[in-house]
């Protein structure tokens, strides 16, 4: 498998006419009088209800464009995409011509922006990792969580920061270095127009992006987020087992699992006298297969806790083995959602 919930908001417009009607009575006999304010009333709002979906649907059709126009649009912006190492032209186009993509469309655009900024990033790593320009990130976050780029006195560091937020990057710090990562936040603006999977996909990374994982201050915290993020992918595997995001979201659930499993037994998750994986390890594995027992993550910890019961929980060549191979487990599990 392949390579890494914010809800759709959905917006209808309901109109509701609201009638009166009025009894008459034949021949020469008076006409009871309607009420002439509630009648100019109801009158006004149908006139105004009639009018506004007219409106709407002439904006309909002036917003629709063909098979044919649209693919012609997407085959435009591809270009602009892929022939400048810059996205911005291709960035300004999309943001023009996206409202005339069908859903399908519009994901794979979102999907050929990401792919881009990945390629283009190792560019911008290079750039930034210069050390006049992580002294310049160091004096843009100087007492501050929010970067703030007039702080950076060296102009031709400045530049290149500037580049890198105008590309659609945004920089986070892990261990004492800046890194450029690419900002889903401005790729979640195009929201509107995509299909739930996407709008799940986006939302997952925006939040993955926008926090981080650190056991150096609270280990159980930082657990706990990495349950919360299994949690999350899993349910976008599950809803979306057969969509274009799947092996992005399946690397990013392995990563996670791997880590959550794998990564803490060689970080102080073992005794080093008796080699006994740790209580607080084993609790937090037997409080998720409790809590979550419909989840295939469930499973796997299950076939993990099994495994180390059969071991009086050491961790010794057997167990060792057993993790040199949990890919395989991990696979075994999610192929339960897919024929992938």
């Amino acid at each position: 498998m392949k390579n890494k919930t914010m809800l759709l908001l959905i917006m209808v417009v309901v109109f509701t006419l609201m009638f009166t009607g009025c009894m008459s009575k034949k021949g020469d006999e008076e006409v009871s009088a309607p009420n002439e304010e509630n009648h100019i009333v109801d009158i006004d709002e149908s006139q105004l209800d009639e009018q506004q979906e007219q409106e709407l649907d002439e904006e309909d059709v002036k917003e629709s464009k063909t098979e044919q126009e649209q693919n012609k649009l997407y085959e435009d912006y591809y270009i602009k995409l892929s022939q400048s190492y810059s996205t911005k032209e291709a960035v300004e186009f999309l943001d023009k011509n996206i409202k005339y993509f069908d859903v399908g469309l519009a994901d794979k655009s979102i999907l050929d922006l990401e792919e881009t900024l990945k390629k283009n990033q190792s560019y911008y790593i290079d750039k930034v990792m210069a050390e006049k320009v992580q002294l310049g990130l160091s004096e843009a976050y100087y007492n501050s969580d929010d970067l703030k780029i007039d702080n950076i006195s060296l102009d031709s560091a400045k530049l290149i920061v500037q580049e890198a937020l105008d590309e659609g990057y945004k920089f986070f710090p892990e261990d004492g270095v800046i890194y450029p990562i690419i900002d889903y936040d401005k790729l979640s603006k195009y929201n509107e127009y995509l299909s739930d999977e996407m709008v799940s996909y986006l939302g997952i990374l925006v939040n993955d992006t926008n926090s981080e994982i650190s056991f150096a201050e609270n280990s159980k915290k930082a657990m706990d987020e990495l349950e919360k993020r299994l949690i999350t992918v899993e349910n976008h595997l599950t809803a979306y087992p057969e969509g274009s995001t799947f092996d992005t979201m399946y690397d990013a659930y392995e990563m996670y699992l791997k880590f959550y499993v794998i990564s803490l037994v060689s970080m102080d998750g073992v005794d080093t006298e008796t080699d006994k994986i740790s209580d607080e390890l084993l609790s937090h594995y037997k409080a998720f297969v409790k809590n979550h027992p419909y989840f295939f993550t469930t499973d796997i910890l299950k076939d993990y806790l099994d495994k180390l019961e059969q071991n009086d929980n050491i961790v010794n060549d057997d167990v060792k083995e057993y993790l040199d191979g949990f890919n395989s487990v991990i696979v075994k599990h999610v192929s339960k959602i897919t024929n992938k």
